[in-house]
């Protein structure tokens, strides 16, 4: 990793900007600004945006851009643990908007900072312009430097496992979902990313949503999805007859109102629903879907599970 200056990455960027700003020849007492954002000693000013509020000026408000980091305003304290956003550290993180109005922000399964403000009224043009920088430097120093690709590879790494954990007994959770959404196509954990989100869909027994994510999936994606589509369906049957995992109600309300709209269930959605319906306590929907199992083998451990599940379930109710 370089601690060095990042100008010469930053010049690759095309500055097609219009509140992204590098004529840093204009800014009025620069040393001022150096001071106000409290700027590393030796590094360079190369571009900022101003704030939303127009009478402000950089000192008051404001981003800053180095040769080597990112600045935001000191008064935005609540945003980031610092204010300081070092360009050998960025590809440990995810940049994204919630919309064209919302924050920028830069996280990893860790930690949230917003990196630039919402705009009340209006396109916040400052602000994807901010992310559009990032992305693009992010994908300069990806093509340059090995500890670049460990950094995202890690990060990833981490993100996946996360989201597989989050899973387990429910659904990716929405922060985590945000960010997997963050992952490009020339990633090369991108066929992973999506696996993982296949799977997640899957397991919303929402057959026509899952349809829905493999027809906005490229064909390499859905090929490689449709390989694991059989482990996902054993995945799920064994983590909800584990009786060790508790399950969110709110995943099993959902599965059981999807499985329960379906106007057919294969044999494995009936095995899936039975389980479901004994974890919610649905005991006519129960019986009626263990009549319907074909196999006597699954029908057997269906109904060990519910006698163990009906036990504990007596064991632990309050008085």
């Amino acid at each position: 990793m370089s601690a060095a200056s990042f100008q010469s990455e930053i010049n690759e960027i095309p500055h097609k900007f219009s509140k992204l700003l590098f004529d840093v020849e204009k800014l009025k007492k620069p040393e001022k600004i150096a001071s106000t954002y409290h700027i590393t000693s030796g590094e360079r000013i190369l571009g900022y945006i101003k704030s939303t509020v127009p009478l402000f000026t950089l000192t008051v408000d404001g981003t800053v851009i180095t040769d080597r980091a990112i600045y935001i305003h000191p008064s935005h304290d609540d945003w980031a643990a610092s204010n300081r956003f070092p360009f050998d550290e960025i590809c440990k993180y995810f940049v994204y908007m919630d919309d064209e109005k919302s924050n920028v922000y830069m996280s990893d399964i860790h930690s949230k900072s917003i990196i630039r403000g919402c705009t009340l009224f209006g396109r916040n043009t400052g602000g994807i312009e901010l992310m559009q920088f990032v992305k693009a430097l992010q994908a300069i120093l990806l093509s340059h430097y090995t500890w670049a690709q460990e950094q995202q590879q890690t990060a990833v790494a981490e993100l996946l496992t996360a989201a597989r954990a989050s899973m387990k007994t429910g659904r990716v959770s929405q922060e985590l979902s945000v960010l997997l959404n963050t992952i490009e196509p020339s990633s090369p954990q991108y066929l992973a990313v999506k696996l993982v989100q296949a799977e997640d869909v899957y397991r919303s027994c929402d057959a026509d949503a899952y349809h829905r994510f493999m027809e906005n999936t490229t064909a390499e994606a859905k090929a490689a999805i449709m390989q694991q589509q059989n482990p996902f369906e054993k995945a799920l049957q064994a983590d909800l007859s584990n009786i060790h995992l508790n399950f969110e109600t709110n995943y099993l309300t959902e599965a059981y109102t999807n499985l329960s709209a379906s106007p057919y269930r294969s044999d494995m959605d009936t095995l899936l629903f039975a389980y479901v319906c004994v974890r919610l306590d649905k005991k006519v929907d129960y019986t009626n879907s263990c009549r319907q199992v074909k196999s006597d083998d699954a029908k057997q451990a269906l109904e060990a599970f519910s006698a163990c599940y009906y036990n504990i379930r007596i064991r632990f109710r309050p008085c």
